[in-house]
């Protein structure tokens, strides 16, 4: 039997008892609870606390409605409650034929509610329940509400977007459909192109959408549209062509130990003479290699500067001590690691946020971190707002240092955020982009997050932050949907 070693011990100890109990849902809800990014970092008892309160919501009148699809259903479990308005709520519901192995026994129904005892005003959907998946609700409104399968691990299997009036109550309409990630991004002159796909999964059954597809935004006036593309489009090369720009005794120098040479975008050329190759190390499965930087002339003589690695002190200091550890009782000494994530070059330090592997007894401390050329000497600037992180992207931007953060366990990567660093003041300010940040571009005072859940549009004079994604739609199979992101 697995254990879940990426996380706290009372929730190892739920999974090794209770995961494989098709009745008894708690690490599902936890590992939703994960997946949704609310509670990533809180103490245990947090958790614990939102799973039993859920637990305790009256059902009666839900479970009327699901032993309408199956008397025979006769244990219940609470996925999420949303409140949309007054005293309306949106809940997930799922219920169990403990007479049936999984997942014949098992129903998800999606329901708008009313007051203290949820009674049942709407009912958005009943269906059968997979084994892989449970829902997580998303952006839950009066009109319309968006539920998300999430597995084990926090894997993502598909979205359900429900369309509903609370008002007229008229009858809801149901689109299921994957999410679309952007992998690249390319700027012109009239207009910013975002390239990308719908995510897999090969447990949720989808109607059928184009796999790969172009979201772009008129710079005229700022309106958006998507359309199918080839897959060729935004697929990377193997090898850059750039790569034959490097002489050959620096990429004899920097060759990699299978015999193969890194990407051209590694190798930086610092002054004429002088190149920098940014080595990212290697995965914690196949024995760790130290990540940091070659500092390479001409000739090929190279120098290997490792990237600092936090030590126990530091851990404790800045994670332990908040609650914010992702595993009990944390990682020993040894199991602390570093690696050099997302650069930029500024001509005279090479700028980074840093990397680490967070679950199976290792771990690290998220920094702001810097090579100086001349000194050749590493900064690495442990900040609160980013010590639980690594990062996913960054953009070098006039004196500010803009930052994906990111989380890897074991098992899906999460989103964490953006973060903005004042490189003159070291001050730092944290964005509620919650998704997986892939990349950061800039387009005049507009920033433009690509992520694993469409593109975040952070206007910097209205200070707005804005969430566009593709979806299915009546009036055709793409559909270009915006929603306003609070801002504190």
């Amino acid at each position: 039997m697995r254990t879940e070693t990426g996380l706290p011990v009372w929730i190892a100890a739920a999974v090794r008892e209770k995961l494989y109990d098709p009745v008894d849902m708690f690490c599902r809800n936890v590992l939703l609870l994960i997946a949704s990014g609310a509670a990533l970092y809180a103490a245990p008892e947090i958790w614990q606390q939102r799973w039993e309160a859920l637990q305790r919501e009256n059902l009666t009148s839900i479970t009327a409605w699901l032993k309408k699809k199956n008397p025979a259903l006769s244990k219940f479990s609470v996925h999420d409650k949303r409140s949309i308005e007054g005293d309306y709520a949106v809940m997930v519901v799922t219920g169990f034929d403990e007479t049936q192995p999984p997942p014949a026994g098992q129903w998800a129904g999606v329901f708008v509610v009313y007051g203290k005892t949820n009674q049942v005003y709407m009912v958005l959907d009943i269906c059968p329940a997979p084994p892989c998946c449970g829902l997580q609700l998303r952006n839950a409104t009066g009109e319309f509400v968006y539920a998300d399968w999430i597995g084990d691990y926090g894997l993502y299997g598909g979205t359900q977007k429900y369309l509903y009036h609370l008002v007229t109550r008229r009858a809801p309409k149901r689109y299921r459909f994957h999410r679309f990630s952007v992998k690249t991004v390319q700027p012109g002159p009239d207009r910013i192109a975002f390239f990308g796909s719908y995510s897999a999964s090969s447990e949720m059954s989808t109607e059928a959408l184009p796999a790969s597809i172009m979201l772009v935004r008129r710079k005229s006036d700022g309106q958006w549209y998507a359309r199918e593309e080839p897959s060729a489009v935004f697929q990377e090369t193997e090898q850059s062509p750039e790569i034959a720009r490097i002489p050959a005794p620096v990429l004899n120098a920097i060759r990699l130990p299978n015999g193969s040479l890194p990407g051209a975008e590694q190798i930086l050329k610092a002054k004429p003479n002088l190149w920098l190759y940014v080595a990212p190390g290697g995965p914690p499965c196949c024995g760790y290699q130290k990540s940091g930087v070659y500092v390479v002339n001409s000739r090929g003589a190279a120098q290997f500067h490792p990237v600092p690695v936090p030590t126990a002190a530091l851990y404790n200091r800045l994670r332990r001590s908040t609650g914010e550890v992702a595993f009990a009782p944390g990682p020993s000494p040894d199991g602390l690691r570093n690696s050099i994530g997302p650069y930029a070059f500024d001509g005279a330090k090479l700028w980074f946020a840093n990397y680490f592997y967070d679950g199976e007894g290792l771990s690290g401390v998220g920094a702001v971190g810097s090579f100086d050329l001349d000194s050749r000497r590493y900064e690495m600037r442990y900040l609160p707002e980013i010590a639980p992180w690594s990062g996913s992207a960054l953009l070098l931007d006039s004196g500010s240092i803009w930052i994906g953060l990111m989380r890897q366990p074991e098992g899906a990567a999460c989103g964490g955020g953006v973060l903005r660093f004042d490189m003159q003041s070291g001050s730092a300010r944290k964005y509620p982009v919650n998704d997986y940040v892939a990349n950061i571009t800039r387009d005049g005072s507009t920033l433009y997050f690509g992520t694993a859940h469409g593109v975040y549009v952070y206007d910097a004079d209205k200070n707005s932050l804005a969430h566009v994604r593709v979806e299915p739609g009546p009036g055709g199979p793409l559909k270009v949907v915006t929603l306003n992101i609070e801002m504190k």
